[in-house]
């Protein structure tokens, strides 16, 4: 297994824990605002990085996802708590392969946010507080 899988297979675990408690629904945000969602992939082809390839020729990469205050909307279509990255299929065969139960996969992968991709951002303010997260 290569280090990017099993990166993305302890992000995989660590997305379960709200599982743990048998909660199967995230809390819905409590603000007078809806909440907004949009991510980016960034690839510096500048710069190679080696360390999460089997590529030599991989380039530095970084994902991003911004949350932000939206207009309320009715029936909105809510993003997946784990996005559908092309490597979901991938960690599907190998948590499997681990003896995990598909119907647990399939369940964590089916849990939705609160968050609604592309939203347009709230017209309430013409400014809003910034908050920076940052995972290393």
């Amino acid at each position: 297994m290569s280090k990017k899988i099993h990166y993305y297979f302890l992000v995989l675990l660590s997305a379960t824990i709200p599982f743990l408690s048998n909660a199967r629904e995230l809390p819905a945000p409590t603000g007078p605002y809806a909440v907004g969602t949009i991510m980016y992939h960034w690839i510096d082809s500048s710069r190679f990085n080696p360390s999460f390839s089997d590529k030599p020729a991989h380039y530095r990469e970084l994902m991003a996802q911004v949350w932000y205050p939206s207009e309320k909307k009715e029936n909105p279509v809510f993003s997946p708590y784990i996005p559908a990255f092309g490597v979901i299929d991938e960690l599907k065969k190998q948590l499997s392969a681990l003896g995990f139960n598909k119907s647990y996969i399939k369940e964590i992968l089916s849990v939705q946010t609160h968050s609604v991709p592309g939203a347009g951002l709230s017209a309430a303010q013409q400014k809003f507080p910034l908050i920076i997260f940052m995972d290393t």
